[in-house]
């Protein structure tokens, strides 16, 4: 209760303290969900998803602090479990919703594409995307859509994607030179078009 009490009052050190005691208890929780659901989650996707538990504490005047009374025998780390667990079912039930509603789009779009294939773009064009798949997870192939494919603002992916914008930039730039790496290895410089 003194920790939370120090975080409340924005006490120097207290966030250092409590992010470096319960940070492993919540990417213990990440994980559990994500075994549960048969998951594999990266280390950087786990990473936002600690940085959001950490960042939903402070929301609206840190309200969750707030409510945490310690009740019953209820400790900090069990309450933080308990709110990193349903954080991280909430987040991967919106990425699943997401991957299935990109892979409709996708199919969808082939359908249209087999049509009119005279000069074999979409044939050339479907490798690509089926190498960038090979060499990209989900969520990056997802992040490069929704900027390339669907136009949307940093912002809008971000937002869609829910990490920071900051950290989008990271991730995209990451991905970027991934794929040139990837062109210049296979000398396919010319057959990207996202």
């Amino acid at each position: 209760m003194k920790l939370i009490q120090d975080l409340l009052e924005n006490k120097p050190g207290a966030w250092e303290i409590f992010i470096g005691e319960y940070s492993n208890t919540i990417l213990a929780s990440i994980s559990i969900v994500a075994k549960k659901q048969g998951l594999q989650v990266p280390y950087e996707e786990r990473e936002d998803l600690l940085s959001r538990t950490f960042l939903s504490l402070l929301e609206k005047d840190c309200q969750k602090l707030r409510q945490f009374k310690g009740k019953k025998n209820c400790s900090l780390s069990t309450w933080l479990m308990l709110i990193s667990i349903r954080a991280s079912r909430r987040y991967f039930r919106y990425r699943k919703k997401a991957m299935e509603n990109d892979a409709e789009f996708t199919a969808s779009l082939v359908s249209e594409r087999e049509e009119d294939d005279s000069d074999g773009f979409h044939q050339k064009r479907r490798q690509v995307e089926e190498a960038m798949k090979n060499i990209l997870k989900p969520r990056d192939v997802l992040l490069l859509k929704l900027c390339y494919q669907y136009s949307l603002s940093s912002r809008q992916a971000a937002g869609l994607l829910d990490i920071s914008e900051n950290s989008f930039f990271v991730r995209k730039s990451r991905i970027i030179k991934k794929l040139e790496k990837y062109c210049k290895k296979n000398d396919a410089r010319d057959s990207i078009y996202i």
